[in-house]
């Protein structure tokens, strides 16, 4: 039996290929739940009515722009002014600025970071969801006009900052201002292996090395 010689063209169309092909999409999943479900398109349940989480994107203002306003004593975004207030009783707030703090609104709370922070605002802003030990730990030292430490005064012991989720930051990073962390503890780390900023990715040895290098060693 010969065999059968087809050109590029009729193999193509026997295999399909010279057919349209249907765009795949990838679906996503939703970022408020990671449910399974939500790759079927199909809702799991604990997310069927979405609960969308707003994210803020900073948008570049000039000086004398503004978006919320002081009347009677109080923050207010321009939508949420009160309707009796005037012209002559209110005063914007400027993009150029400056505060201890973001101004939030009287209303709708919802906080104005489009304002530049003072000194004091910046130590505000790190320190925000610090834990109380924290900030007086961080309050003894400004205190005395010092940053906070890498090691301890007496003895030089490496000091390490604990976040909320037990992950460690070094010294430098925990002074850092523009960085948020929710920094709750801070401690000395004696013995035990290098480890890594979880921030910065800088290594941050223990005071007294990893006892079980001496053990290979030997």
């Amino acid at each position: 039996m010969q065999p059968i010689k087809l050109t590029s063209a009729q193999l193509d169309h026997a295999l399909g290929l010279d057919r349209p092909r249907k765009r795949k999409v990838a679906r996503k999943i939703k970022p408020w739940c990671a449910n399974n479900a939500h790759l079927r398109g199909e809702p799991c349940g604990s997310c069927a009515e979405p609960k969308q989480t707003p994210t803020k994107t900073r948008r570049t203002m000039n000086a004398h722009d503004f978006e919320a306003l002081v009347y009677d004593g109080a923050v207010y975004c321009e939508s949420c002014l009160p309707d009796d207030a005037s012209d002559e009783d209110t005063s914007p707030i400027f993009a150029n600025s400056e505060w201890d703090f973001y101004p939030t609104c009287d209303k709708c709370h919802y906080e104005h970071d489009y304002v530049n922070l003072t000194s004091d605002g910046l130590i505000w802003r790190r320190e925000r969801e610090w834990s109380t030990k924290m900030k007086a730990f961080a309050q003894d030292y400004r205190d005395h006009k010092l940053s906070l430490p890498s090691f301890t005064p007496f003895g030089l012991y490496t000091l390490i900052y604990v976040e909320k989720d037990g992950s460690e930051v070094c010294g430098k990073c925990a002074n850092d201002t523009e960085k948020t962390l929710p920094i709750v503890d801070y401690g000395t780390y004696d013995e035990g292996p290098t480890i890594q900023c979880a921030e910065c990715n800088d290594d941050i040895e223990s005071s007294y090395g990893d006892p079980g290098d001496e053990k290979e060693t030997r």
